[in-house]
């Protein structure tokens, strides 16, 4: 990947793209091939807008996308090859559960993505997040609240006879954000 394409992204299309990554997205490296993949796994009827601004995305990064239809899960798998982009991705993943501040644009970008990988509407203006990893959805939590998002406690409930933590956000009216799924839910 070329540096300059990476200054083409904005700070909340950064992270939109790490929030993204964080609910939907795995990097990998193989060796044999001496491939690095990212990917990132959607719905392929209820995350089609998500879909089209995801490739949009890379194509202004100068990406290659591959488009892999899985017919069992009936998802979407789209799939880069950059050593580049995975460092990056990874860098920002291992940021974002160690640094402390971030500017708000950022923070706007990575609960945007990770709304679009994660949440469901329920509703009107409310989305519903769950996770398996609590830490991960505290911190998702904790960005919503310094940008005046309002988000209930986060309590354990049972997902197909799985446990995991879910919160409902709501008051994204007057936010500059870039969630395809929250402007969904306003629409109706």
């Amino acid at each position: 990947m070329k540096k300059l394409a990476v200054k083409r992204v904005k700070s909340k299309q950064m992270g939109y793209l790490v929030g993204l990554f964080l609910g939907d997205g795995y990097a990998y490296h193989d060796k044999n091939s001496r491939h690095y993949t990212v990917e990132f796994s959607l719905h392929r009827k209820k995350d089609k807008s998500v879909i089209k601004k995801l490739v949009e995305l890379f194509k202004k990064l100068k990406f290659k996308v591959y488009k892999i239809k899985e017919n069992r899960s009936k998802s979407v798998k789209l799939r880069l090859h950059s050593k580049a982009l995975m460092e990056l991705i990874q860098k920002k993943q291992k940021e974002f559960f160690k640094k402390k501040y971030f500017f708000e644009d950022y923070k706007l970008g990575v609960v945007s993505g990770y709304i679009d990988a994660e949440g469901k509407v329920a509703g009107t203006r409310k989305i519903v997040l769950r996770e398996k990893k609590l830490r991960l959805l505290r911190i998702i939590k904790k960005f919503c609240s310094s940008l005046g998002i309002s988000t209930v406690k986060i309590a354990p409930v049972k997902v197909n006879g799985k446990r995991v933590w879910q919160t409902t956000a709501s008051g994204f009216k007057g936010l500059k954000h870039n969630s395809v799924k929250i402007r969904s839910s306003y629409r109706k």
